[in-house]
């Protein structure tokens, strides 16, 4: 079962001052009765773009969406400290070029490589002045998911 869950997990403007703490997703592949997988597809994660700043993020995590987790773009001033990352259980199968597809206008990465290559950015960093990170933990461990059948 494919469900599109959302566009962003969340933006911050420009020329806008934040805090974020404690912001969490999490995509769960809960078996249905039949024991086809469930899969809820985020196009993005934590999308940055204040120009002015500061935005702080402190204990996030952003995990499982198609094109990225956290972006950073045109933006200054942003601390991140204790921040964390896990691709989404399904890629490769599909992967980050479906089921969404990449903006100009929001400087979404375009994946033009591989089906095994093409994998959300945990971080990614575009444009930007005074981004500090203090301690991420960005997981890409995941190939498919295979790696987690059920046995019945």
């Amino acid at each position: 079962m494919r469900i599109i869950g959302s566009g962003w997990l969340t933006t911050s403007s420009i020329s806008v001052r934040e805090m974020f703490h404690h912001l969490w997703t999490i995509h769960a592949n809960n078996p249905e009765g039949d024991h086809n997988q469930i899969n809820i597809y985020n196009g993005r994660g934590v999308l940055i773009e204040s120009d002015v700043g500061p935005v702080w993020l402190y204990g996030t995590s952003a995990e499982h969406n198609v094109l990225y987790n956290y972006q950073i773009s045109n933006a200054s001033n942003v601390y991140m400290a204790l921040i964390q990352t896990e691709t989404p259980y399904f890629q490769s199968n599909p992967d980050a070029a479906t089921p969404f597809t990449s903006n100009k206008a929001y400087n979404d990465p375009v994946f033009s490589g591989s089906t095994s290559a093409n994998k959300a950015w945990g971080l990614r960093i575009v444009d930007s002045d005074d981004v500090f990170v203090y301690g991420a933990g960005l997981y890409s461990f995941f190939v498919s998911p295979s790696l987690f059948s059920l046995s019945s």
